[in-house]
């Protein structure tokens, strides 16, 4: 039985039909291996290329309509799935490569054993980090798939003969891998996490020659396109989540330009850096009381239908940080007017210096109150069902009349991957709007480098309407 649930599975089919002329050279008159998938399935490709190593003959059905069988195959409507000659039917990758003609010859000795724990920690991993449009279980899999690739790079290491995974001989684990290895550089781009080494790339290269494997495999750019197309997306109140990011990130930025300031050698350097300090704390005061302004008016009472005491906590440290962040926007809009037009450097910096133990005492604050949003409240955003589009929908009008303001500065430290997903959530607000969001791509296009704005339209179609 497969190691991998259906609900994996299932999340694993992004694409579009390929040819497959490796295994059409090797069918004979009497085929009767028969498989059919959709897309671009990591786990139909393990098939196949058992299959072509064997000399298996099969045909293959790909996207279009599924045989008669296929629905008492695959229950769940998942892929692959696979007729064989004795009528058997089964949507298990495990049992097809075991039942290939000549499987014997993958194997070997160690294969079994070895291919199981590839497909717990490296497979599975992989799949869950690339294809769940669950942030915490993207984050729970990550350390999973870090620890399994530590674990087939040292073994990589240990052989004393090669190439393949298990020394001189092709088997069943460099079927598994082929794959999933290929995908590695779509991992650092999708979800940025580089997990390759000289090791890992070497052996990869000798699995794509490999003429099973090359024969199916899918250029990297196509499977980006496809990627991108179906890509799973987080739900819209994921917008809570991603400003947190930011804000964690525009703390950090603030402690830092402090030290800048006070390491500053000459008054031009020194009030250049304290002005954008100051601009940004301000800006960050902003983004704070919006944010907190659409969790107590449109969230909270929501979430106090769900779960009654719920934003207890989190009322009550609202209610606290509304002075603070006053207090905050007057010392920095104070601290920037009193910048001379001289040449004192000295002057800024006694301005400064006495904010940056407040700014960095406020920092960990702000964050212990993020996190125990995180840990209390984001899972009931799971519980909103039909309630979630028209609560985002008020979540953006509560914060749009500071979009040119705040959208750039949330997207700022946000990986790409990020970016796509929070510009994806403002979509779903605007809508139709076409002229709306044409304004929105411009405030995003006048404060971001030429290069990240061709990767957000390019990741998200729909940002690239808004630059038409």
């Amino acid at each position: 039985m497969s190691i991998f649930s259906r609900s994996l599975r299932k999340i694993t089919t992004f694409g579009a039909p390929q040819s497959f002329p490796y295994s059409r050279r090797t069918m004979s008159v009497d085929v009767s291996y028969k498989l059919y998938s959709r897309g671009y399935c990591p786990f139909t490709q393990m098939v196949r290329v058992a299959l072509n190593h064997t000399n298996t003959p099969y045909t293959f059905t790909k996207d279009g309509q599924a045989p008669d069988w296929f629905a008492a195959a695959s229950p769940d409507n998942s892929v692959p799935a696979m007729k064989l000659p004795d009528g058997t039917l089964t949507n298990s990758s495990v049992k097809m490569i075991r039942l290939a003609k000549g499987a014997d010859a993958l194997l070997i000795e160690g294969a079994q054993e070895w291919e199981e724990k590839v497909r717990m920690n490296v497979v599975g991993p992989f799949v869950k980090v690339m294809s769940s449009p669950n942030p915490m279980i993207q984050a729970e899999e990550r350390p999973k798939l870090i620890r399994g690739i530590k674990m087939i790079t040292e073994h990589l290491e240990s052989r004393t003969t090669g190439p393949w995974f298990l020394g001189s001989t092709y088997s069943s684990v460099d079927v598994v891998l082929s794959p999933v290895l290929h995908r590695v550089p779509l991992l650092k781009y999708f979800r940025g996490l580089d997990i390759s080494n000289s090791t890992l790339t070497a052996y990869t290269t000798v699995l794509e020659s490999h003429p099973p494997f090359a024969s199916v495999a899918y250029p990297l750019e196509q499977l980006k396109k496809a990627f991108i197309m179906g890509l799973p997306k987080q739900k819209p109140m994921s917008i809570g989540r991603l400003q947190h990011i930011a804000i964690r990130a525009q703390y950090d930025k603030c402690v830092a330009l402090h030290d800048e300031v006070a390491s500053a050698s000459t008054y031009e350097a020194g009030a250049k850096i304290a002005r954008e300090l100051s601009r940004r704390a301000i800006t960050l005061t902003l983004l704070i009381a919006k944010h907190a302004g659409f969790e107590e008016n449109v969230v909270y009472p929501v979430f106090e239908e769900i779960q009654s005491g719920a934003t207890a906590r989190a009322h009550h440290e609202h209610e606290h940080d509304g002075p603070v962040l006053q207090e905050f926007e007057d010392m920095y809009t104070t601290a920037a007017q009193s910048i001379p037009n001289g040449g004192d450097l000295e002057l800024i910096k006694a301005a400064y210096a006495p904010l940056r133990a407040k700014m960095a005492a406020w920092r960990e604050e702000m964050i212990a109150h993020m996190d125990g949003e995180e840990k209390e409240l984001m899972s009931l955003t799971f519980q909103l069902g039909d309630k979630e589009i028209p609560l985002f929908k008020n979540i953006y009008k509560c914060i749009s009349d500071e979009n040119e303001k705040l959208v750039p500065f949330v997207l700022e430290f946000l990986s790409p991957q990020e970016r796509m997903q929070y510009m994806h959530n403002l979509s779903i607000a605007v809508g139709e709007d076409a002229e709306q969001w044409k304004v929105v791509g411009k405030y995003v296009t006048d404060n971001m480098r030429e290069g990240d704005v061709k990767d957000l339209a390019e990741r998200l179609p729909v940002f690239a309407k808004a630059l038409a």
